[in-house]
């Protein structure tokens, strides 16, 4: 190809030149949105680090806290102070890992039968769970078998997540549970959970032997459970 003015193609190649040249804008951080709710705990005041310092946040049984958003890094941990004879030291409570941007992310924490905090993390997007649907949560430990309604039994291992279809918004659960290889299999739990056509609403199965007494049931020294499964609820309405 013949160019009428000879410089065209060199004053080409030094655009081209200088916009591959040019620094790129520098990335953004990812901001990483999460909330927090506690299990077996009325109130906690704690505070997680960001870039601008100690963010204070608290911790409520059963209430999620307003969202909350952090940048650059998917690891978060959660303190509160405590008094030593040097002063004031953050004492690390739990941490979590949290899933990327654009999910949101639902925290939940508790005190463990060895007085330890616990936390896991769950993706907490519109559509996880659907409205007038139901998850289920195998934190138990144990391995599961759960019946829903006249549904299939299915089998969880610890940790599994499930997702169930309610019938005339309701879910009827029946639970066996397997403790030991030995022990053979046992009912667990029987349950009912209401799941409105406008609610989203997340079950953990957990096996009461492993949660601390909430601080009601320690002051008015409330019997201990002992079925070998409970269900922590959690129901949102969805916007």
């Amino acid at each position: 190809m013949k160019y009428k003015y000879p410089l065209l193609p060199l004053l080409f190649t030094a655009i081209s030149f200088l916009a591959h040249a040019q620094p790129s804008p520098e990335e953004e951080e990812p901001v990483y949105t999460f909330q927090v709710i506690g299990w077996n705990r009325t109130h906690l005041d704690m505070f997680y680090l960001e870039e601008g310092g100690p963010r204070t946040l608290r911790l409520i049984q059963r209430t999620p806290s307003p969202p909350q958003h952090i940048a650059g890094t998917e690891k978060i941990q959660f303190y509160i102070p405590v008094e030593t004879e040097e002063g004031s030291r953050p004492y690390l409570l739990t941490e979590a890992t949290l899933y990327p941007p654009p999910a949101r992310n639902l925290i939940v924490i508790w005190l463990n039968q060895n007085r330890k905090y616990q936390s896991v993390v769950l993706k907490d997007d519109p559509d996880t769970p659907a409205p007038g649907k139901l998850r289920l949560v195998n934190l138990s430990g144990h391995e599961l078998r759960l019946k829903a309604n006249d549904d299939p039994i299915i089998s969880m291992h610890p940790g599994a997540i499930e997702i169930i279809t309610p019938k005339n918004e309701g879910v009827g659960l029946k639970i066996a549970i397997l403790k030991t290889p030995n022990s053979g299999w046992k009912l667990g739990l029987l349950n009912a959970i209401t799941v409105r056509k406008n609610d989203r609403v997340t079950a953990f199965i957990a096996d009461p032997s492993k949660i601390a007494p909430t601080l009601e049931e320690t002051a008015t020294n409330a019997q201990t459970d002992t079925s070998p499964l409970t269900l922590f609820v959690i129901k949102n309405r969805a916007k």
